[in-house]
């Protein structure tokens, strides 16, 4: 028989064939085995998305190939199988992925439009984001993943419910909010900058002090390091500071949003909720003040008329206003002097995300020299001591 198969790195995933029983099992489990023999997995991803029926020999067939790779997971499983799995017991044993569920964008109104993809209401209480082609697949799935941490850990943000397919696309299904986005209340002059951005400011800085399990989210700061070592475009000079602000950057436990800006943040019946949770996981938050910060830097290294609307939500002019009541509200204990030196060591770290930003949007590589001068300059005039910070 044929087996299809995939290899990533040592993560080895072997596709069943739609029935596996007595008639073919010990066939599945041998076939299983020479491939695990030629490609020497670390773990092995029994893929069932084909599968409509495992018998008690398939079962003792992947009880077999556990046995010999105890990492060994199921993925793609559908209802009638997951049924005979729960029966026996198996989803005690075995992590199982289930299969995703088809949904239609056909018919649906489209209520947002994102960096990453495009949001539609799903019924009267869930809304469908569809991603990207270039937002892969475990990228989503963590998404999902972080947002229902995050959540249980006490941060107000819509409940995460499944990540679905649709058509070649991957899409993820969340509670839907009744609200709008502190950008659409600005942008719209719905509600006065100043005082909007206030609240801001302050729901960003006690979302900054809640400590969260280590276990249950990504380091942003190792996710920095990591990125600033692959910005081998950058002058070896930059590239060099990068590394030694990002080294620089307090170890901490708190919750980080990631993408913390007023286009991420609803207000709900009054009450301030976080949105677009990709990015969510733990760390200092100077990795917070980064996201409006990035924006700021980029509209700094590139003058004239910038689509930050659709972008960020916001015209250019308010994101320069928005980022000055930011600082004064979120230091509001320094002195102006004090304040003036941490906004210069915040833009210099923003530098770092609007440069990671050039990687996913190359269209902003032209930014790259202005940027690359600006890090040079914000790094000789106020450092990066980070002590500031309460």
């Amino acid at each position: 028989m044929i087996m299809n198969y995939e290899m990533k790195e040592k993560e080895l995933e072997v596709f069943f064939p739609e029935t596996v029983d007595t008639q073919n099992a010990d066939e599945v489990k041998n076939k299983a085995f020479a491939i695990a023999e030629e490609t020497n997995p670390g773990t092995i991803i029994i893929n069932l998305n084909d599968t409509k029926y495992v018998s008690s020999a398939g079962l003792r067939a992947i009880l077999a190939i556990r046995k010999e790779f105890p990492a060994t997971s199921l993925k793609g499983v559908g209802p009638e199988v997951y049924e005979i799995l729960e029966m026996t017991g198996f989803t005690q044993m075995l992590e199982i992925e289930k299969k995703l569920r088809e949904v239609s964008v056909e018919g649906l109104e489209e209520i947002g439009h994102g960096a990453t993809g495009i949001v539609y209401r799903l019924g009267d209480d869930r809304v469908l984001k569809i991603f990207f082609p270039m937002i892969g697949e475990q990228g989503i799935k963590n998404e999902i993943k972080i947002s229902k941490a995050a959540f249980v850990s006490g941060i107000t943000t819509a409940i995460p419910y499944e990540v679905v397919k649709c058509g070649d696309s991957l899409g993820t299904v969340y509670e839907k909010l009744s609200g709008r986005t502190y950008a659409e209340m600005i942008h719209d002059k719905e509600t006065d900058l100043t005082e909007a951005v206030r609240k801001y400011a302050l729901f960003m800085r006690e979302m900054n002090h809640v400590e969260v399990d280590p276990k249950l989210f990504p380091s942003m700061k190792e996710k920095y390091v990591n990125t600033v070592a692959t910005l081998t475009m950058l002058d070896p000079k930059v590239q060099e500071i990068l590394k030694i602000i990002i080294g620089n950057v307090p170890d901490a436990h708190t919750f980080i949003h990631g993408d913390f800006h007023p286009k991420n943040i609803m207000l709900c019946d009054g009450e301030p909720i976080l949105i677009d949770m990709g990015e969510a996981s733990y760390g200092h938050p100077i990795f917070d003040i980064m996201g409006l910060g990035a924006v700021r830097t980029m509209l700094n290294a590139f003058p004239g008329e910038n689509d930050t609307v659709g972008f960020i939500g916001l015209s250019r002019t308010e994101v320069f206003n928005s980022w000055d009541v930011l600082i004064a509200t979120y230091f509001d204990y320094l002195s102006d002097e004090e304040r003036k030196k941490a906004e210069g060591v915040c833009l210099l770290y923003s530098c770092v995300r609007a440069l990671t930003l050039m990687l996913m949007f190359p269209a902003c590589e032209v930014q790259i020299p202005p940027l690359s001068e600006l890090v040079i300059n914000l790094y000789n005039e106020f450092g990066y001591d980070l002590s500031f910070f309460r």
